[in-house]
């Protein structure tokens, strides 16, 4: 058998899915709830393990003080602390960074919303 028969995604016709691993422009909905504090979450995988903040503050070298304020959600997650906190883990600092993000656009568009609103976007390339 010839590779020339073998059919392709072209070949299915327009309705066909796109291939694998094409990069497809993506438009998230409107988020409605606020995303949980990436403190919360650390602290939450902790307890999970039977894990203090104080003692994990120990073992990644941060200030224990600062480390219970990151799991009470009452200040942000920092780079430093998500790449020790992601190395003590095991999942790595990005993913507690991004959450972090996350977390703060939400909080600024929800703020700045009245301002937001005012602004008239870039036409469209």
């Amino acid at each position: 058998m010839s590779t020339s028969s073998i059919p392709t995604r072209n070949d299915a016709g327009p309705s066909a899915p796109p291939a694998y691993g094409a990069i497809m422009p993506y438009k998230a909905g409107k988020r409605t709830a606020a995303p949980i504090h990436p403190g919360t979450i650390i602290k939450s995988i902790l307890d999970d393990n039977r894990i203090s903040g104080r003692a994990a503050a120990e073992a990644i070298g941060y200030s224990a003080n600062g480390a219970a304020k990151i799991l009470r959600g009452e200040t942000p997650v920092t780079p430093e602390f998500a790449a020790l906190i992601g190395a003590y883990i095991g999942n790595g600092g990005a993913i507690w960074l991004a959450q972090q993000a996350d977390y703060d656009i939400f909080h600024a568009e929800k703020e700045l919303a009245s301002r937001i609103a005012k602004i008239k976007p870039i036409a469209k390339l």
